[in-house]
């Protein structure tokens, strides 16, 4: 029989169980011990999530600052800026109808000698979508803009500020880049500090060559120039009258010589050599020529370019015509003259004559578009006369004749 002090009891009512009873059949109760489990502690929760939005905070304000961090965008004669308004290309080019047709100038070359000073427009353009950018509304954004030249040992070139300047559109600035031979090469640097802490640097190489111009002989006229009459004839010259035919070939050979400029014949298109036909045809058949010149013949035409022309690109055509023409100058000098020169710009918009700009008379006159036509039509007018012994041309200008095909189809046109 089991000792009665060995019997395990019930520990609310007392009342004897058996050995593996877990619950009091008497009271009811359980008999299985509770571990007490302390409640979850939140703080960790809230310490977690705010560890959470920490970093995420930490991770926004990065992401910002990387993204308003200043940049730097670097390139040779072009570059691609963007901003938050979107992307600009901004180039630099000496010329502005490359300026205008998008195209970089990564080097310039030029010959100068040693002791002379020359200048070049240096050219930055801002496109936006293919086109020109709105300059005011872009420099806004602008800090700074400087172009500087490396290394430029002794200051061996002289930059101007940037301006704007209508002359040069599509150029957004221009810079004056004044050189002689002894220039030598340098880097010319364009450099912009954006409002925002970004900078945009260009590059151009810039290389200039010496050289010792030669010599032209002065060849004095054989003749006398011819005494203008004293009256004005009482009708033009007879059609079928004599005239002579004086070809600039001969004469302006010399200047080509001198500065070693090809003399192979330049290739119009047909567009521009009926734009040209057009614009002669149109002159002598006005009025004003009936009223002094007689029997034309187109016998030149000469393509002149000049980067840098008083301070603009210059593009045109310059027409010889021989013909028989009297008229009374400016200074109330009637003149006869055997030819007669026409001055036509590369998009034939602009036609002026050598009688109308009384090209004879050229004095050193540039202020309208009309005197500096007459400068260059007082030129080849005295080429022409054999009556110009200067070297007309510099290293930066090119001229390029047309064939005698081409003089044939625009006397065709006549």
């Amino acid at each position: 029989m089991t000792d009665e002090s060995m019997d395990k009891r019930c520990i609310y009512c007392g009342a004897v169980l058996p050995g593996d009873a877990c619950f009091c059949p008497r009271c009811a109760k359980s008999l299985i011990e509770k571990n007490e489990i302390p409640p979850p502690r939140l703080w960790r929760k809230k310490v977690l999530r705010a560890l959470a939005c920490v970093l995420a905070l930490t991770a926004v304000g990065l992401g910002a600052l990387l993204l308003r961090r200043p940049k730097a965008f670097e390139g040779g004669a072009l570059v691609v800026y963007s901003d938050k308004d979107g992307a600009y290309e901004l180039l630099v080019s000496t010329r502005s109808a490359d300026l205008a047709s998008r195209v970089p100038e990564e080097y310039i070359t030029v010959s100068q000698p040693a002791g002379e000073t020359a200048c070049l427009p240096a050219q930055l353009g801002v496109f936006r979508n293919g086109e020109p950018a709105d300059t005011e509304a872009f420099f806004e954004k602008v800090k700074s803009c400087t172009l500087e030249a490396f290394p430029n040992e002794n200051g061996a070139l002289e930059i101007s500020g940037p301006v704007y300047s209508p002359d040069y559109a599509p150029a957004a600035r221009e810079c004056d880049v004044f050189y002689t031979g002894a220039s030598g090469i340098n880097q010319l640097v364009w450099t912009l500090e954006m409002e925002n802490g970004d900078t945009i640097r260009l590059r151009q190489t810039f290389a200039v060559a010496p050289f010792t111009p030669q010599t032209v002989p002065t060849t004095a006229p054989t003749t006398a120039p011819t005494q203008a009459p004293t009256t004005a004839p009482t009708q033009a010259p007879s059609e079928d009258a004599e005239s002579p035919r004086k070809s600039v070939s001969d004469s302006w050979d010399r200047v080509f010589t001198i500065n070693s400029l090809q003399e192979d014949f330049e290739t119009p298109t047909a567009e521009l050599r009926q734009m040209i036909a057009d614009a002669v045809a149109a002159e002598v058949h006005s009025e004003k020529f009936a009223s002094w010149g007689k029997t034309p013949e187109v016998t030149t035409v000469l393509h002149y370019c000049s980067p840098n022309f008083e301070r603009k690109r210059m593009d045109c055509y310059l027409v010889s015509i021989s013909a028989d023409v009297y008229y009374t100058d400016t200074k109330g000098v009637i003149q006869r003259r055997s030819h007669y020169e026409l001055f036509v710009s590369g998009d034939g918009e602009q036609v002026y004559d050598s009688v109308t700009a009384d090209a004879i008379n050229w004095d050193n006159d540039f202020s309208t578009e009309e005197r500096k036509a007459a400068y260059l039509l007082w030129i080849l007018g005295s080429v022409i006369e054999g009556q110009y012994s200067g070297n007309f041309l510099n290293v930066t200008e090119t001229v390029s004749q047309w064939s005698p095909d081409d003089l044939a189809f625009i006397n065709s046109c006549l």
